[in-house]
């Protein structure tokens, strides 16, 4: 594969001998100060297509369910049988968890937690906690080797039962 800069940089000749430059992206031809920095030349995109994937890398890059998600995937073991995307981890906090924690209904620094780490990665296992929690969770590997209050213990299964149902 070729580093950028062993790529031509498209130039253009014009009969009054400025150069110009082809935008690989737009496909226009611009003159050389809207290509800026060398950079830009290297890459051969003119500074609105650059402004507009550094906007969209941005937006991408600050969502917060996709934070979630790699968070979710960072933490567990990968599960075949499903692929969690981020709607799933969408729905789960917003319309299940209703963004709370599962134990104490507290609504900032959340992260997700497989319930039962033997079941793997699925959103029927997933449960919202503080991130301090969860890592506590992680750190004892089951529900059984913490003492949960049993109602909350209660209440959280028959979330995640109907959750799993919701998939079904």
């Amino acid at each position: 594969m070729p580093h950028y800069s062993d790529l031509p940089f498209n130039k253009i000749e014009t009969s009054t001998g400025k150069e110009q430059f082809h935008c690989r992206n737009c496909g226009y031809v611009y003159k050389d100060a809207f290509f800026e920095s060398s950079i830009l030349k290297k890459i051969r995109r003119c500074k609105k297509c650059q402004m507009k994937i550094t906007t969209e890398t941005r937006r991408n890059n600050n969502n917060p369910y996709r934070k979630m998600l790699f968070y979710v995937k960072k933490h567990t073991l990968p599960s075949d049988e499903l692929k969690l995307k981020e709607k799933d981890i969408r729905y789960l906090h917003d319309e299940v968890w209703q963004k709370k924690c599962a134990l104490t209904g507290k609504t900032e620094d959340l992260g997700f937690v497989t319930w039962k780490r033997e079941m793997g990665l699925k959103p029927w296992n997933l449960v919202l906690m503080k991130k301090k929690y969860a890592k506590i969770h992680r750190k004892n590997h089951s529900i059984f080797h913490i003492s949960y209050p049993i109602e909350t213990t209660m209440k959280i299964e028959n979330i995640l039962a109907n959750i799993e149902q919701h998939y079904q």
